[in-house]
């Protein structure tokens, strides 16, 4: 059975009562039996609209809520950011967006680090015919044992093979 909006709207209102379970800097956020509380408490009010609503069904059902929101709202705001014009900004199609804006402050997304130099990519990249950058073999594999070591190892493996007669 799908959720009414009236449902939705019952538990988005009764998680924003509620900061220990969505905010990360808050006080209660890291304690378990606070936030078991609350989700308890927002259980029973839920379940007198919904009957047999349980804690998990209001968690994920919240959690959807809430990955949505997400979704739409980036959409929204890298419209601004793209140069769009001002008929094609992207327009929000859930009914609660704005009602889930208090979530905002509380999920600032971490910025991205890239673990390679850009200095290190532009040295060992080279174009090829198409213009997409190509790194050589040697780079993208590079040669953990030397030629005489192979040959030394090479050369094991065809005395054990012969004398097991596998050759």
């Amino acid at each position: 059975m799908s959720w009414s909006r009236m449902q939705v709207q019952l538990l988005i209102d009764l998680y924003k009562e509620h900061p220990c379970l969505y905010a990360v800097k808050h006080g209660n956020y890291k304690n378990k039996h606070a936030r078991n509380d609350a989700l308890s408490r927002i259980c029973m009010e839920v379940a007198k609209v919904r009957p047999g609503a349980t804690i998990a069904d209001c968690k994920n059902k919240f959690s959807n809520i809430r990955t949505n929101f997400l979704i739409q709202y980036r959409k929204y705001s890298d419209s601004f950011s793209s140069g769009m014009g001002e008929n094609e900004i992207f327009k929000p199609n859930l009914w609660y967006f704005d009602t889930m804006k208090f979530i905002l402050e509380h999920s600032i997304p971490r910025e991205s680090v890239d673990s390679v130099p850009q200095s290190s990519l532009q040295d060992t990249s080279s174009k090829n015919s198409s213009g997409c950058d190509e790194l050589s073999t040697e780079e993208l594999f590079p040669p953990t044992l030397s030629d005489h070591q192979f040959e030394i190892y090479h050369t094991d493996c065809e005395n054990d093979n012969q004398a097991s007669g596998v050759i």
